[in-house]
């Protein structure tokens, strides 16, 4: 991250965006005698000095973390205007309640005083392109008490139907209705002594909110990702000034926000230009977009030093295994968008805490971005639960009428890669593509009958609790979740973020632990275990002929063996002799 200072305290951070977005201004009151003061994200149309000497100070402009021309356009961090939003909103809500900041009182207006009125009042067309004026405008309406997102589409529509005007000047005021809206709410709450931030100030439904998901003719709304018809749209939006003539808002959306695909990846802008998803991966594509419904999360990180509670109830519960799943959560939160290629199935018996380890983890990626599931909706034909940084199978001995080797094999195009991409069938949708990068969390109370694993395995690692709930004291949960809710998961996000993952190799196989050994055997038919003794018996050569397994064996194991539908079988374990079918 590059950050410019000019007058200190005074700094200022570029970001990038594909998707341009008018200018969003808080401005603060005076505090203690000081000049107001004010937090703005410049965007579109807006420009800011990065080198010279400043004005005030008479010294060079001071760049940290590197300088602009040194560094690549992807480099800076990616913003759209939903994150530019909550940022200036956080911002001002932490300078309000942390720093006693203020947002600045309205400035009255001549027409009445107080910058609305009882009177009738008008406004003509060179009111609606005149910046002071329809900022005027914009707070009558709100403080008449119509919504801000109504005021929006109000103005908006106003200012496009009209002609014989500079289209330059036009696109300038409809870029900055939303803002002239925020402001004029924040005034409002300020007059009352109850202070706003901006993303409360222009809530509602805009036509900004929209995107036109071609396929299915059908508008999908930004701030959830939700699906709306048409007619829904044009209920909310009025229609759309376009000369002497208006036009439905769906219709709008059409031709000016159109995309043409949809998918999930993390990491990813919300409108990916440029690109379309298909089975074998992304194709390049000039003049198209695809709507990524994937949203980032939003918790803020503390102090990764305070994170020990959690790390101790890790290692209390799981004990040395521990480590590896703590890399394996971390890397979810560092890098959501690379699959690793294997599970982590965490056993033991109820009431130890595995939800309790996971529920900080869930937050530091989203919980939105996190899909807890049966092994019965595992097998089902909708499968959006695919949309997930974890996915979580719960309880893996619940299989219903599935037994538990067609569930193994089931699972393989989700825990690991190839394929690269997957196909999502979500209800009243038509499918479509997403990365598979999904990070797969299976839970189970049950060792000996729980999933089955074979000896061959390498998409899962397994860690074993023999603790009980009753070793925990009384208190020990209640505390643990008061730890969570005062703060204890932002430190875990941060731990998560910042730990050294470089040693974790996402595509490695996992080690084999001795609960993923009596998983193993526990799945094995006795003759299994006892073919196994018999080539320790005989040394463990690396080959071997049925005949001989048979002269090694007791009476029962050596008629079992010799049996003519059994001589095809190979069971013999990892590390052990491979059984070699007799020229006899």
């Amino acid at each position: 991250m590059l950050v410019r200072v000019g007058r200190a305290p005074k700094r200022a951070i570029p970001f990038r965006t594909n998707e341009p977005f008018p200018k969003i201004l808080v401005n603060f009151a005076a505090l203690d005698g000081a000049p107001g003061e004010k937090l703005e994200l410049l965007c579109d149309g807006q420009q800011f000095v990065a080198h010279r000497i400043h004005p005030d100070t008479g010294k060079p402009y001071s760049w940290h973390g590197g300088e602009p021309g040194e560094i690549e356009h992807e480099g800076l961090p990616y913003i759209h205007a939903e994150e530019a939003q909550a940022l200036v909103d956080d911002a001002t809500k932490l300078l309000i309640e942390k720093f006693e900041y203020r947002l600045r009182p309205a400035k009255a207006h001549k027409e009445d005083g107080n910058g609305a009125g009882g009177e009738p009042w008008s406004f003509t067309p060179d009111d609606l392109v005149d910046h002071d004026s329809l900022a005027a405008i914009a707070m009558k309406l709100v403080k008449s008490g119509m919504g801000a997102g109504a005021v929006i589409n109000f103005l908006r529509s106003a200012v496009a139907g009209l002609v014989n005007v500079d289209e330059e000047r036009r696109q300038r005021r409809l870029k900055e209705i939303p803002g002239m809206v925020a402001s004029a709410v924040a005034k409002l709450r300020q007059q009352d002594r109850s202070p706003v931030t901006p993303a409360e100030a222009v809530n509602g439904v805009a036509l900004d909110d929209f995107h036109a998901y071609m396929p299915m003719h059908s508008y999908i709304f930004a701030p959830s990702r939700e699906m709306w018809p048409a007619g829904s749209v044009n209920a909310r939006i009025p229609p759309i000034g376009i000369g002497d003539k208006k036009i439905a808002a769906s219709t709008w959306l059409d031709q000016n926000r159109p995309v043409e695909q949809m998918t999930w990846v993390p990491g990813e802008p919300m409108l990916i230009s440029g690109r379309l998803i298909a089975d074998g991966g992304w194709i390049e594509r000039n003049g198209v977009t695809c709507f990524n419904l994937y949203r980032p999360p939003t918790i803020e990180l503390g102090d990764p030093e305070r994170a020990e509670p959690w790390l101790d109830h890790a290692h209390k519960v799981f004990g040395d295994d521990a480590a590896h799943i703590i890399a394996w959560l971390a890397h979810r939160v560092q890098r959501p968008a690379e699959k690793i290629n294997h599970a982590l199935v965490l056993g033991g018996g109820q009431g130890i805490g595995k939800d309790t380890l996971l529920e900080p983890v869930k937050r530091a990626v989203g919980p939105w971005n996190v899909s807890e599931v049966s092994p019965q909706h595992m097998l089902g034909r909708f499968n959006g639960y695919l949309k997930s940084v974890i996915l979580r199978v719960n309880e893996a001995r619940d299989l219903g009428d599935v037994n538990r080797f067609q569930f193994y094999d089931h699972m393989k195009a989700y825990i690991a890669s190839p394929p690269d991409v997957l196909r999502v069938d979500e209800k009243n949708l038509r499918e479509y593509s997403v990365p598979n990068c999904c990070g797969v969390v299976i839970t189970s109370n049950h060792k000996a009958d729980g999933i089955y694993l074979p000896p061959d395995d390498r998409r899962h690692f397994v860690a074993w609790s023999d603790l009980t709930k009753e070793v925990f004291a009384e208190n020990y949960w209640a505390k643990v979740w008061r730890y969570y809710d005062d703060g204890g998961d932002r430190h875990v996000a941060a731990y998560l973020a910042e730990l050294d993952i470089s040693e974790f190799d996402p595509k490695a196989p996992p080690p084999k632990t001795a609960a993923f050994w009596d998983i193993v055997d526990a799945n094995r038919a006795p003759e299994d275990a006892e073919l196994a003794d018999v080539i320790d018996l005989i040394g463990n050569p690396p080959a071997t002929t049925i005949l001989r397994i048979a002269d090694a064996s007791n009476a029962d194991l050596s008629q079992w063996i010799t049996d003519r539908k059994n001589r095809t079988r190979d069971p013999a374990p990892a590390g052990k002799g491979r059984l070699c079918p007799s020229p006899q």
